[in-house]
């Protein structure tokens, strides 16, 4: 009987030593190429030409509405989405790249400046091939650590010259 009554106790104190944070929320982990070698994700690499037209200017660039850096003049940097229909934008009203990315494939993005009647220039994205955004990327560098805004998200390679 009286191992009847330990083992109700037992059953009874137990739950209260184990407690969980009602609101625990566990941070993500950065994502980052090394995580597409299971082909879980979709690279897109984002991009902008080095122009002199609008050269201080960095528009921000959005995915899904949700702001992921400010693109310089001259740089690039890598955004790893998860499969399914998402939508790459700047500042523009025009020019929102809406697109179903497949996981393991490359995608590239090219963020360019429109002037506006008040000369302000305006952030546009335009789907490029693979073969002409591989072109293009050879002539940039990396986006600077401090422009990116979504760090989960965005990768930006180390820079030799930096």
């Amino acid at each position: 009987m009286n191992y009847k009554l330990l083992a109700v106790a037992i059953l009874l104190v137990a739950p209260c030593g184990v407690r969980l944070p009602a609101n625990e929320v566990v941070p993500p982990q950065q994502v980052t190429p090394e995580s597409d070698r299971d082909a879980r994700y979709a690279r897109v690499f984002v991009y902008r030409h080095h122009k002199v037209y609008g050269a201080a200017l960095e528009p921000p660039v959005y995915c899904d509405g949700k702001e992921v850096a400010k693109m310089d003049n001259g740089r690039y940097f890598l955004l790893m989405l998860e499969p399914g229909a998402h939508s790459i934008s700047s500042n523009s009203k025009k020019g929102i790249v809406e697109l179903k990315f497949e996981a393991g494939k490359e995608y590239f993005i090219r963020v360019y400046l429109k002037s506006t009647y008040i000369w302000v220039g305006k952030g546009r994205a335009v789907l490029e091939s693979n073969e002409q955004g591989k072109a293009d990327l050879r002539e940039l560098r990396p986006l600077t650590p401090s422009d990116v805004v979504d760090k989960i998200h965005v990768f930006v390679p180390q820079s030799e010259n930096e």
